[in-house]
């Protein structure tokens, strides 16, 4: 009975000193953050919370209530933020309250006729909008063809290696998206961007026009977004940012030279009593940094293939990283595509990788992410980077994102004699080193991947998976359902350094827009002896 009173105890005397940090949207910054006088911005709770010095001492929560928190620049989470493995610094959605946290900013100015349809708007100014939600409904940019229609190829077609995929990539291509005859009908591309996938069918390959040359052709960049580029597959190709293009619901265009927003609506839809949100840049939500050693390091690559780029990647050093920190509850939607940036090739794999996501962690450990929904985001949603040991990503949902759901991939500089290409020749071997291991702790490890529902990644870009893993050792994949997806649902690029356990995932409906593959995955080609 007295340990029972120890511990009540123990308990009341916990609770009494728990600070409570309360955020919501009709607060105030000026606020004191209580229940009843809350802040207005979680970036405000946070550095309330700093300067309490109570952080790590005892526990410590940012309460954030029901309501949309619209970012701008993400929210970052620093070694000043590190609660401890007793206290773990919490940021919380209150109980039973829906909390969203989004990239995309609400477009409130007036809807007027256009013609044919179409309805437009003035936005001003506004950067190059990426992506347009309407009643929190993704739409599409006015694109050739529309979705769902278009090329679907015969068992006969060569150009299909003898089979055809699962289902249309790009939800529907046509074999002339690209060709000078059909830019003919477009007045100015410029700005738009080709969507076509690899010859082989090996993931999708991006490109982005520039205008036409005098013969009226397309003129464009890009294709470095598959570690073995190729010429596109002559079938499968999607044209999507073209005005012409706009002519059915659902398509939207936004011309930034005169700074026009104009969309197609079911006939329904009134879009003056609609809420209409955009998404302009912001590729991150939340940014959780340790601390590093400067000067970054950095290592250039060049790729090489028909979509030759001289990529830099930095090798970052942690001097101490972010620690004990809890993510939950939360919804997270709205960042912008990453088909520019995704450029880094990983190892002699098929893959290239953008080094980012929704919630993006590098330097860190102790990070728990759980009861949180990843939803229509544009890229990555979690991305876990270089050293990071004991992330756990536990009892999420994951849905429609354009890439990956959940990646793992250290730094190079923890690689001895890394490969980057097919073309790339390793040392001679008497030079290479054989040491077993890595060269740095720069690598997530220990990590665990459990129990998340994640369906429908890779709406945008296909080389990607419910969850990758590359140059990280010992990830525990565990119980997670991983359905619909462009290619493989578990994908691991390299042995280096392995130690994984993937046990109890049920994988189905996989590959379904490329070839060569799995549901699960590995390459295994590092290190690399001729």
């Amino acid at each position: 009975m007295k340990k029972v009173i120890t511990l009540l105890l123990i308990l009341c005397v916990v609770s009494m000193y728990a600070l409570d940090i309360h955020v919501a949207p009709h607060g105030s910054d000026a606020n004191d953050g209580t229940e009843s006088k809350p802040l207005l911005t979680i970036k405000a709770a946070q550095a309330k919370l700093r300067a309490s010095g109570r952080i790590g001492k005892e526990a410590c929560n940012i309460m954030i209530h029901e309501g949309v928190y619209r970012l701008k620049t993400p929210l970052q989470i620093t070694t000043a933020d590190s609660g401890s493995e007793q206290f773990p610094v919490v940021y919380s959605a209150a109980k039973n309250e829906n909390v969203v946290i989004t990239g995309a900013q609400l477009i409130t100015s007036k809807w007027e006729k256009f013609k044919d349809g179409i309805y437009r708007t003035h936005v001003g100014d506004l950067n190059a909008i990426d992506q347009l939600f309407v009643d929190q409904k993704r739409q599409h940019m006015a694109r050739y063809p529309n979705f769902n229609t278009g090329f679907i190829p015969t068992d006969g077609d060569p150009s299909v290696r003898g089979k055809k995929a699962g289902t249309v990539p790009f939800s529907g291509a046509a074999p002339d998206a690209w060709d000078a005859k059909k830019a003919a009908e477009w007045k100015d591309p410029t700005g738009a961007i080709l969507n076509g996938m690899h010859r082989g069918l090996w993931g999708s390959q991006h490109y982005f026009v520039t205008g036409k040359n005098n013969k009226g052709e397309l003129v464009y960049e890009g294709g470095w977004q598959n570690n073995r580029s190729a010429p596109p597959h002559k079938g499968y190709r999607m044209i999507e940012n073209v005005f012409e293009e706009l002519d059915v619901p659902g398509e939207w265009y936004h011309n930034t030279k005169d700074g026009w927003l104009y969309y197609m609506p079911e006939a329904h839809v009134n879009l003056n009593n609609t809420k209409i949100e955009a998404v302009l840049q912001i590729k991150h939500l939340i940014e959780v940094y340790g601390d590093y050693k400067l000067p970054v390091a950095e290592m250039v690559i060049h790729k090489s293939g028909n979509a030759q780029k001289e990529t830099v990647v930095k090798n970052y050093e942690t001097n101490k990283a972010v620690k004990n920190v809890h993510i939950t509850g939360i919804h997270f939607t709205g960042t912008k595509r990453t088909l520019r940036e995704t450029i880094e090739p990983l190892l002699r794999s098929d893959w290239c990788v953008y080094r980012g996501g929704a919630i993006h962690m590098r330097g860190t450990e102790n990070i728990v992410i759980d009861h949180c929904s990843f939803k229509e985001l544009g890229g990555n949603a979690v991305f876990v980077d270089s050293y990071s040991r004991n992330i756990q990503i536990k009892e999420n949902i994951f849905q429609n994102n354009g890439s990956t759901d959940v990646n793992f991939v250290g730094s190079f500089a923890a690689v001895r004699d890394p490969s980057f290409s097919f073309q790339h020749l390793p040392p001679p071997l008497d030079e290479i080193d054989t040491t077993i291991g890595p060269k740095s702790e720069e690598y997530p490890a220990d990590c665990i991947v459990e129990n998340n529902l994640m369906m429908l990644c890779g709406r945008f870009e296909k080389q990607a998976s419910g969850i990758n893993i590359s140059m990280s050792s010992r990830i525990t994949l565990r119980h997670n359902t991983i359905s619909h997806t462009p290619r493989a649902a578990i994908n691991v690029c390299d042995g280096t350094w392995g130690g994984h356990i993937i046990e109890w995932n049920d994988c189905f409906e996989t590959v379904l827009e490329t070839h060569d593959h799995g549901a699960f995955n590995s390459w295994g080609r590092d290190r690399y002896l001729v």
